[in-house]
């Protein structure tokens, strides 16, 4: 854990198995289906145009995953969101930082195809580094670590989940305990 602690950031590798990676990336591909199936279109967010995204899909591993995830990072984490991509060819993430409440956070690979698609993170001593996931694995950050993905992805598909937390009694537990919603899943 010293990692987190020094840097900002700690891999995980096999944070869950494939097969429920698979499980979980699943159930975001049929959302994305019916959406389509349903309304001729589905949800594009602004920040990767033409990937799907969906919000608090994810809500249950976030309250889940909670204590585990805390614990491997030593604190004591409040939920606040969960957030999911589907990546598509040709999509583009570029540098950024998660809102402040945003704290701590988990990217987690659900699916990929054979693409090496990194995770550039610049690490809290200001050292830049690339990540590449396999399903399964989760990267914890700090949300206030800028954070990208290096370059267009050149695969078909890849499916990822975000899971935000905030530290239980920090100033964000009050107003952003799950993201302002008076319960999960909504």
């Amino acid at each position: 854990m010293n990692s987190f602690i020094t840097n900002g950031f700690l891999v995980v590798k096999n944070f869950c198995s494939e097969e429920t990676a698979h499980l979980l990336a699943e159930s975001l591909i049929i959302s994305k289906e019916v959406e389509q199936h349903r309304n001729g279109k589905y949800f594009q967010d602004t920040q990767v145009p033409n990937a799907y995204a969906q919000y608090a899909h994810f809500d249950f591993a976030l309250r889940f995953w909670a204590g585990r995830i805390g614990g491997m990072m030593g604190k004591v984490l409040v939920p606040v969101n969960s957030y999911a991509r589907i990546y598509e060819n040709g999509n583009v993430l570029t540098k950024h930082s998660d809102r402040p409440e945003l704290q701590y956070n988990i990217s987690l690979c659900l699916k990929r195809d054979k693409a090496d698609w990194a995770f550039g993170l610049t690490d809290l001593q200001g050292q830049d580094h690339l990540i590449v996931q396999q399903a399964g694995d989760a990267l914890f950050y700090q949300g206030q670590l800028q954070h990208w993905r290096q370059g267009p992805f050149i695969g078909s598909e890849q499916v990822q989940v975000f899971l935000h937390y905030c530290e239980a009694g920090s100033e964000h537990e009050k107003t952003k305990k799950f993201d302002g919603r008076p319960y999960l899943g909504k």
